[in-house]
């Protein structure tokens, strides 16, 4: 009979683990993911300012902290997402360095669409699992 109960509860322990193993992580890309969006809307509404000096400096620090995050995101997430954001964040670096306003914009609207759909794309809903 204590082998029987010892399955089980090693059954439910890996369980209990997956689950919340899967909740911190969650938990800290979107943690990360919001002070990353904060950041580059900084960057956003310098632009929209045409504050160039400000927008580069800006664009440097969400770029450091970026770095350091897309290494501990590769661990959950898609590379291939990864890779889309950045490209968007290479050429907006680019459109900032020429001032190059609507570009920048554009560019800027679609890197923040990315940080925002990477964690949700991970997220265990119902769409994500049917």
């Amino acid at each position: 009979m204590t082998r029987k109960w010892g399955g089980w509860l090693l059954v439910v322990g890996v369980i209990l683990i997956i689950i919340i193993s899967g909740v911190l992580t969650q938990r800290y890309l979107d943690r990360t993911s919001l002070q990353l969006i904060n950041q580059l809307e900084t960057v956003g509404r310098a632009v929209d300012e045409e504050n160039w000096g400000k927008s580069h400096a800006s664009f440097v620090i969400f770029k450091k902290n970026w770095d350091n995050t897309s290494k501990k995101w590769a661990l959950f997430t898609d590379h291939l997402e990864l890779d889309n954001l950045e490209m968007k964040l290479a050429r907006l670096k680019e459109n900032l360095h020429s001032r190059d306003k609507n570009s920048a914009r554009g560019d800027f609207g679609e890197a923040l669409m990315l940080l925002k759909h990477i964690p949700d794309r991970g997220r265990l809903t119902w769409s994500n699992v049917f």
